[in-house]
């Protein structure tokens, strides 16, 4: 028993060297390791090999980030695309409905929303063509008179468009409440 405790004791002297960076250490403070493949044990070539596996991670970070590029692009357009079928569908839906309610302007191929109301004189003043984004003319679309009043104010809005006596003025209204001309 004495010669184990000696032995156990003695252990505490010996020292090794490491194969890669030739470092003297005690043998009690180094840890075994076993593997199959053999390495390369210089400094340098421990590098280059640490170097490789870093820049292979790089390639598949970039061909990750490649692909996620890829896929958020695709996702963007379908998501567009979409948002295009949605409004121009509601748009169809829209008119729909608005034909039911509204047979007068429907039932002439006007678009709705190129309706605009006055009330008096006229009822309704129609820009053919703006929502589309082109005014293609200017209709004025009213009641028939049922007074003598009312239909001498019509036919003096037709000799006033047939003399040429009308003009377009822009009016805007500031923040403030105040109306400037153009």
């Amino acid at each position: 028993m004495n010669n184990l405790i000696l032995f156990i004791d003695n252990l505490q002297n010996i020292l090794g060297m490491c194969p890669c960076c030739r470092e003297i250490f005690l043998l009690t403070n180094a840890k075994l390791v076993f593997t199959d493949k053999k390495e390369n044990k210089s400094k340098y070539g421990l590098f280059l090999s640490f170097q490789k596996k870093i820049e292979l991670q790089q390639r598949k970070i970039d061909k990750m980030e490649m692909s996620l590029e890829k896929l958020e692009e695709k996702h963007w357009m379908a998501l567009e695309e979409i948002r295009e079928k949605s409004h121009e569908s509601g748009r169809r839906s829209a008119k729909k409905i608005l034909k039911k309610f509204d047979p007068i302007f429907s039932g002439r191929n006007i678009d709705p929303q190129d309706v605009k109301v006055i009330f008096d004189p006229v009822e309704y003043v129609v820009f053919d063509g703006m929502y589309n984004g082109s005014v293609k003319k200017i209709e004025l679309v009213g009641r028939r008179p049922k007074t003598k009043k009312e239909e001498n104010i019509e036919k003096s809005i037709n000799k006033a468009i047939k003399q040429g006596d009308y003009s377009f003025k822009v009016l805007r209204i500031d923040k403030s409440g105040n109306i400037n001309l153009e």
